[in-house]
C-alpha cells in the first residue's frame, strides 16, 4: 500500500512576515522587521545583490578626460612587464570626448585600460583604449552586463549588441554615425567584425 503524501503544516505558534512571508514567533516579529526590513538593511540587501562594476566613475566634467588618462598612465606603469614596446594614441580619448559625453568610466578590473562614454541622447556605450592596437567598442543596452564577457564573447554572444570598429582613417566618423545615427547605414562596421 503507498505511503500517504508528505503534507507540509505550520509550527505551532509562528505567524507569517507580511513583507516576506518568512514564519516567525510573534514575540520575534518587531526585531524580525527591524533587521531584515529596515531601510538600512534593504540598502545592505541591494547592494549584496547589487552587479558591481568593474570600472570607476570619473568627474563629470571634461576635466574627467584627464583623469581617465592619467588613470590610464598609472595603470601603464603598475603593469610595465607586460606593457613592453606598447605604443599609446591619446587622441583617441581626446576625439571621443569631443563627441560630448554624459559620463565617463575607466577599467580598473575588467577591461583595464579601456574608457566607457555613456551619452545622454544615445542608448550607446562607446569603450575606447589608447592602446594601439585595441578596437573601439560599441554597445548597446545593459553594457554593465555586458563587459563581464570577453572581447570576443561580446562579437560573438552579444553580436546585435555589440559594434567592433577599427581604427582606421575614418573611425571617428563611423562611432559618431553607430553611436547617433543609423548603424545599419554603415555596412563596414559589421557588428561581426
Amino acid at each position: 500500500m503507498p505511503e500517504p503524501p508528505v503534507t507540509q503544516s505550520r509550527p505551532k505558534g509562528l505567524i507569517s512576515c507580511e513583507l516576506c512571508q518568512h514564519m516567525i514567533l510573534p514575540a520575534a516579529m518587531e526585531k524580525h522587521v527591524q533587521s531584515c526590513h529596515s531601510p538600512e538593511a534593504e540598502l545592505q540587501a541591494l547592494m549584496k545583490s547589487a552587479l558591481r562594476l568593474p570600472f570607476v566613475l570619473l568627474p563629470p566634467s571634461k576635466g574627467g578626460l584627464r583623469n581617465a588618462i592619467e588613470s590610464y598612465t598609472k595603470l601603464s606603469h603598475a603593469h610595465s612587464h607586460s606593457l613592453d614596446g606598447a605604443r599609446f594614441n591619446w587622441e583617441r580619448l581626446e576625439q571621443i570626448e569631443s563627441l560630448d559625453p554624459s559620463a565617463r568610466y575607466v577599467g580598473v578590473k575588467l577591461w583595464k585600460g579601456y574608457v566607457a562614454f555613456e551619452f545622454q541622447h544615445s542608448d550607446k556605450v562607446v569603450l575606447e583604449c589608447p592602446q594601439t592596437g585595441n578596437a573601439t567598442y560599441i554597445l548597446i543596452g545593459d553594457w554593465r552586463k555586458m563587459i563581464s564577457a570577453t572581447k570576443a564573447e561580446l562579437r560573438s554572444e552579444y553580436s546585435t549588441l555589440c559594434t567592433r570598429i577599427i581604427h582606421v582613417s575614418d573611425w571617428k566618423s563611423r562611432v559618431r554615425q553607430t553611436v547617433f545615427g543609423n548603424p545599419r547605414a554603415l555596412s563596414w562596421t559589421s557588428p561581426n567584425r
